[in-house]
């Protein structure tokens, strides 16, 4: 995965993540920058959970 930077033509700003496979096309995902924030604050509380050994036992 790659990530960069971009601003259109009208000022706003992006974060854009690439996704490579070998032998096929990049997927290209674009993000506004408040939406990014939130989703990398997603990714980190869900890495936080994952590490939880309880939060993977199924519901009895």
């Amino acid at each position: 995965m790659e990530a960069g930077l971009m601003i259109d033509e009208t000022g706003m700003r992006f974060v854009v993540l690439t996704f490579k496979e070998p032998d096929v096309d990049p997927v290209i995902v674009t993000f506004t920058v408040p939406l990014f924030q939130d989703y990398v604050s997603h990714l980190v509380k869900t890495a936080e959970a994952a590490g939880d050994e309880f939060n993977w036992r199924l519901p009895q």
